[in-house]
C-alpha cells in the first residue's frame, strides 16, 4: 500500500511539472507578467529634492526600459574656490602681494544632467516590492555646470551608485562615487577628484 501511494504521488507531481512546463511566462496577455514588466519600466515626473546643502527642482524623463534622464536646476553644495591677495610691507617704500587660493564646498546655483539605469527594478517588482516614483538601485553619471562668480563656470562629473527608495511622491536618495571638479581660475586650471557621497530627499508630483 505504501509502494503504491508513493507511485501515486509520483505520476501527479510529474503531470503537474509538465503542465507547469507548458506554462509560458513570457506571456504579455498574462495579466501578473504584463504588471511586472510595466513595474519594471523607469518613470517620469517632476520632483522638488533637497540634498546635504541644497534645493532643486527636477525633471526625470523615461527613456526605453529602465534607462531615464534627469535635469536639475537650483542650488547644490559643489567644491568652489576664491582667491585673495595678501600685501606685505617689505620696506617702508615697497609692498609684496602674494596670491592665495582656498578651495572649499559651497552651495551655488547649478544645472545638472543625469543619464541614470535602474538595474533592479524588475526584480523588486517580482518579489512585491514598491518600484512606484523609480524605487530601485541605480547606476548614473551626474554632469554638474556650476559657477560662483558668473564668469568662470566651472563643471563637475560623477560617477554614482545610489539608491531611491519611498512611495508615490516622497523618496529619499543615497549615493556614492567619486566626483571629478574641474575648477578653472583667471590664470589657470585644474581637476581635482574627491570621493561623493550625498543624502537627497524629494517630492515628486
Amino acid at each position: 500500500m505504501r509502494r503504491l501511494t508513493i507511485i501515486i504521488a509520483f505520476i501527479l507531481c510529474t503531470i503537474n511539472l509538465s503542465a507547469q512546463g507548458q506554462f509560458d511566462f513570457s506571456d504579455p496577455t498574462i495579466p501578473f507578467i504584463t504588471n511586472v514588466k510595466n513595474q519594471g519600466k523607469a518613470t517620469s515626473g517632476h520632483a522638488i529634492s533637497a540634498s546635504i546643502i541644497g534645493l532643486e527642482y527636477s525633471y526625470e524623463q523615461a527613456l526605453f526600459g529602465e534607462w531615464s534622464i534627469i535635469a536639475r536646476a537650483g542650488f547644490t553644495t559643489t567644491l568652489t574656490s576664491y582667491s585673495k591677495t595678501i600685501e606685505t610691507i617689505v620696506k617702508p617704500w615697497e609692498t609684496s602681494q602674494t596670491t592665495h587660493v582656498d578651495v572649499l564646498y559651497f552651495p551655488c546655483p547649478a544645472l545638472t544632467i543625469e543619464p541614470r539605469y535602474y538595474f533592479n527594478k524588475m526584480e523588486r517588482a517580482m518579489l512585491g516590492k514598491t518600484t512606484e516614483n523609480n524605487c530601485a538601485n541605480f547606476w548614473s553619471l551626474r554632469t554638474v555646470l556650476y559657477t560662483t562668480d558668473w564668469k568662470n563656470p566651472n563643471l563637475s562629473v560623477i560617477p554614482m551608485f545610489g539608491m531611491r527608495r519611498g512611495n508615490r511622491h516622497w523618496f529619499r536618495e543615497y549615493t556614492f562615487g567619486a566626483a571629478c571638479y574641474s575648477l578653472a581660475y583667471s590664470y589657470g586650471e585644474y581637476v581635482k577628484v574627491l570621493p561623493h557621497i550625498n543624502f537627497r530627499i524629494g517630492y515628486t508630483f
